[in-house]
Parts: structure tokens; C-alpha cells; sequence
């Protein structure tokens, strides 16, 4: 499985989209394959394609998920963001159609900071920090009954 779970910017969508020609390009050209697995045994070599195949499959559905979103289409990106609280902020971002810049600056912080948050799926953030940052993305779902202190 992949270790992308989701997109969170333009950078991710290309090197995704990069990385799913790469593995196209592995999948379809023998010789490419070939210096991948030689001298394993058949069994080995048809995981090794079906795993390719799997891979490329669910990278291109955490890309189509990002491209979706920034159409205005959230349902995917929604559903690969389940129950967890950072991605939640993250679809959040991605539907006001702000950069990680424009939280930034929205939040009076570096831009980097929001990259370093988003990165981690916001898991190194204070409670304080993250009901601040859905807050600013009128994710009031996430916020509901905690207060300030």
C-alpha cells in the first residue's frame, strides 16, 4: 500500500502523478520489469506486476480524490479523509480553495509551519493550535463544545 493517503497540494499532485507514469511505465515496458525482478521465480514476478498494479491503482484514486476537490467535487476527498482530524482540516483548506500560504497568512504564521502541520496530518499541533486552525476554516464541527482558555 502506498504511503500517500492524500494530497494536500499542487508539489504532492505532480510527484504522485509522476510516480503513477513511473509505475505505468515499469508495468508495460518488459525490460524495465525484467531488471526489477530478474532471476526471481514466475510466482514472485506476478505479485511483483500485481503489486505494481495495486499501487498505481490507489495512487491514481488519491490523485483523482485532490483533482476532484480542487473542482469543486469534495466527496472523495471527504471519504479518504475518514475520521481523522488533520486530513479533516486539510479538506477543509482544499474546499475554501486557500494555499497552504493562504492559511498561513490567514493564521499569522509562516507558510512552512502550515506545510510542516500538513505533512504530519496535524499531529504534532496543540489542542489550542488546532481548534485556531478549524476555526479559520469554519470547521465547526471539529471545535464544537471546547472553549478557549
Amino acid at each position: 500500500m502506498s504511503p500517500v493517503t492524500m494530497i494536500s497540494n499542487e508539489r504532492q499532485a505532480r510527484e504522485t502523478a509522476a510516480l503513477i507514469e513511473q509505475i505505468g511505465e515499469a508495468l508495460s515496458s518488459e525490460q524495465t520489469l525484467k531488471s526489477i525482478v530478474e532471476g526471481l521465480p514466475r510466482e514472485v514476478i506476478d505479485g511483483v506486476r500485481r503489486s505494481l498494479s495495486t499501487e498505481r491503482q490507489e495512487l491514481a484514486e488519491i490523485l483523482a480524490a485532490y483533482q476532484n476537490a480542487k473542482e469543486g467535487d469534495f466527496e472523495l476527498l471527504k471519504r479518504k479523509a475518514e475520521n481523522d482530524l488533520g486530513e479533516v482540516l486539510i479538506v477543509a483548506r482544499i474546499a475554501k480553495d486557500w494555499s497552504q500560504k493562504d492559511l498561513a497568512r490567514k493564521l499569522g504564521l509562516r507558510e512552512q509551519a502550515i506545510q510542516r502541520y500538513e505533512s504530519e496530518r496535524y499531529r504534532s499541533i496543540s489542542l489550542a493550535g488546532y481548534i485556531r486552525v478549524a476555526r479559520a476554516l469554519d470547521v465547526t464541527g471539529a471545535v464544537d463544545g471546547y472553549r478557549d482558555h
